[in-house]
């Protein structure tokens, strides 16, 4: 059985300026929010909803901003799934992360450093979706090669809105890693 599921996207502007604060400008007061319709769904989008008895992995919405906590304090994050596309920016040295969402799981690669350069660091990165209650948040490892873990890395959802920096980085495609084969 064949399912189709259109989606479609809209962006709408708003807010006054970017609140320049010093930092990477992720965070900036003028947010972009999203908008989501599927004309005729047939079947829910299967990378979007929980295995079946397994409703605490279930995926939800989780396009938006999302922030994670470590040494220097609370980071912007940003994410957008497309089906089991995953891509992921955050404020750190022009973080980045693509990769695969399956059955709650996202298996991604991370890369840092300058935008249109050879990646300064980089590494694989793996989230569990988590959801309790009203809250969803991403708890995952990540390392910089293979068999080697780093560290932990856990994000929290805080909504579906974007900055304007993070629409322009997520057009940026090339940016991204390649995800994990």
């Amino acid at each position: 059985m064949a399912v189709a599921l259109v989606v479609t996207v809209g962006v709408v502007l708003s807010g006054a300026g970017s609140g320049d604060s010093g930092d990477s400008g992720l965070a900036a007061a003028t947010t972009v929010g999203t908008a989501a319709t599927a004309s005729a769904p047939k079947a829910a989008n299967t990378a979007n909803t929980a295995p079946s008895g397994s409703p605490s992995l279930a995926a939800g919405p989780l396009d938006g901003h999302w922030i994670g906590s470590w040494d220097t304090g609370d980071h912007d994050h940003f994410v957008a799934v497309d089906g089991t596309d995953f891509r992921m920016i955050y404020d750190l040295d022009d973080g980045r992360v693509a990769g695969t969402l399956r059955d709650g799981m996202v298996d991604g690669r991370w890369a840092e450093g300058p935008l249109g350069a050879p990646p300064v660091r980089s590494g694989w990165v793996r989230f569990r979706v988590v959801r309790e209650g009203t809250t969803v948040r991403l708890d995952g490892l990540w390392g910089t090669g293979p068999g080697v873990t780093s560290g932990t890395w856990q994000i929290r959802r805080v909504n579906g809105t974007f900055t304007r920096e993070a629409v322009v980085r997520f057009a940026r495609r090339a940016s991204f890693p390649a995800p994990p084969s």
